[in-house]
């Protein structure tokens, strides 16, 4: 709207009346209308479902993390450094909760710890808990700081 002059260069007609029990109600309406009528211009959707606030919220956190990785990490290390005393009181208070669910879920985490991922600059196959170690390797760094220099001399 702002890109074609603003609001004062658009007319608002009314669609229907209708007597609606809530707000919420209202805003379900509307957003019947502005998917019937594939409306664009409008900068929030009128109403979003919980499954939607859900997606949302997770894809707004997904951003601020990696926007802010450096400064969560920091402000993590300080907190385990802080309360380091608690973590432990916590681990040593909840030794059996730990042993009853790694026996519950014995085969679920076999399968994630075998998971194996592809590195695509070594061309292999690692397991997931090794992949750490593997990007620090000499062969990896080495195979890396060929590709990035081929990828500079095809600039």
């Amino acid at each position: 709207m702002n890109e074609n002059g603003g609001f004062a260069n658009w007319s608002m007609i009314k669609l229907e009346t209708c007597y609606c029990a809530s707000n919420l109600e209202a805003r379900k309406r509307e957003r019947w209308y502005y998917e019937e009528l594939n409306a664009s211009m409008n900068m929030i959707r009128p109403y979003r479902t919980s499954e939607e606030g859900k997606k949302y919220d997770a894809e707004c956190s997904r951003k601020n993390y990696i926007h802010n990785k450096a400064k969560i990490q920091v402000s993590q290390k300080q907190w385990q450094i802080t309360n380091k005393d608690k973590m432990i009181q916590y681990r040593f208070e909840n030794k059996d909760k730990q042993k009853e669910y790694n026996e519950l879920n014995k085969e679920r985490i076999a399968a994630q710890v075998s998971r194996r991922i592809h590195c695509k600059i070594c061309d292999c196959y690692q397991g997931k808990g090794n992949m750490a170690r593997h990007v620090k390797c000499k062969i990896h760094l080495k195979k890396l700081e060929i590709e990035n220099s081929a990828s500079k001399m095809n600039l």
